[in-house]
């Protein structure tokens, strides 16, 4: 067809052949500067979790829309209350509060040299590329230079965090610690997979342990608050009820103690009052003790059961850098942008 060019293949290779001396040039440098940057890149590890959490139908939907609802979501007509939860753990987990919530984490590194708060560890202990130092001191000079008025809690306690308010520094931690963790959900199978990824071997699995616990925890509270405040309501009013009932049955022993032999008929009536009302005491103290039992009850109903399909283990391996791959990946890299720069008219004419 008119047109249309033909290209030859052996001109082509030939041509790249002759520039042979700029290809090892591109390359060499190209290899150099691959190893400088990912051979200083800190090595990191990842650890993962796999739950399946109960799935029930009916109960706790009360519950289940108070938590959608903190999250901004709006369940509808939903009618089967545990299925909705596994989708509602990635904002959970990634929320101000859960991560905040992790800041107190006891961790100890692989060689025991690191002992301290995630926090602290965050903040104090994690490595970064020696080549990317010089942008880190730049970055911190020009926020110095430009510093906007201090807009921390004034009063706000030495070492308290208010995940309300928090501060510069911990708004920072929190936004490192999220981008470490992540929690995905299978939606056929409604299993929850929990990956941390941290520079340490054993803090990464110690996060991810931990994070599954308070994940665990918070979806526990949540399901269960309704009946965890009838219980504390009940314990209280029990609590009550058997203080009045023992100062019934006291009233009723004393009085009956210092008339034993009545022979008036007014002591006789005094003494049947304080029985009535002892026993009066007792029926109220009885009512409120099964209402308590049965809002503990009601407690261990609510509460989530979790199956852990794949539990926390120490990494043998890092996940990464992939040095070896990165240098190849950037070696063909550079032959296909060197080729193109010497082809580039053969190609477009």
């Amino acid at each position: 067809m008119e047109g249309k060019t033909k290209i030859d293949i052996k001109q082509l290779c030939a041509k790249l052949i002759q520039r042979r001396f700029l290809f090892v040039k591109v390359l060499s440098v190209v290899l150099v500067v691959s190893v400088l940057w990912i051979f200083t890149q800190p090595r990191y590890y990842n650890c993962s979790i796999q739950l399946a959490p109960e799935s029930s139908e009916g109960g706790a939907i009360g519950g289940i829309g108070s938590l959608a609802s903190s999250f901004g979501f709006n369940l509808g007509g939903i009618s089967s209350g545990d299925a909705i939860y596994p989708s509602i753990y990635p904002q959970v987990v990634s929320s101000t509060d859960f991560l905040v919530s992790l800041f107190d984490i006891r961790i100890t590194s692989h060689d025991g040299e690191i002992n301290t708060t995630y926090y602290d560890y965050i903040k104090n202990y994690t490595k970064t590329s020696i080549l990317m130092k010089p942008f880190f001191w730049m970055k911190r000079l020009l926020k110095n230079l430009f510093r906007t008025q201090n807009l921390g809690n004034p009063n706000k306690k030495e070492n308290d965090v208010d995940p309300f308010w928090l501060t510069e520094d911990e708004n920072s931690i929190a936004y490192i610690i999220g981008d470490n963790i992540s929690c995905v959900v299978d939606e056929e199978y409604q299993v929850v997979t929990i990956s941390v990824t941290d520079q340490d071997p054993l803090i990464c699995a110690t996060v991810a342990d931990s994070v599954r616990v308070r994940l665990q925890e918070y979806v526990t509270n949540y399901r269960t608050s309704k009946a965890r405040n009838d219980l504390e309501y009940f314990s209280k009013l029990t609590e009550e009820a058997k203080k009045q009932y023992d100062e019934a049955c006291n009233e009723y022993a004393e009085y009956a103690d210092s008339h034993f032999k009545p022979s008036l008929k007014r002591t006789s009536t005094s003494i049947e009052k304080l029985e009535n009302s002892m026993q009066q005491a007792y029926t109220t103290y009885n009512a409120f003790l099964v209402q308590k039992q049965t809002a503990a009850a009601k407690v261990q109903e609510c509460t989530p059961a979790f199956t852990v399909i794949q539990g926390a283990s120490v990494p043998i391996k890092p996940a990464g850098p992939k040095r070896i791959l990165f240098c190849l990946g950037m070696l063909i890299l550079g032959f296909m942008g060197t080729s193109f720069y010497v082809l580039r008219k053969d190609i477009f004419g």
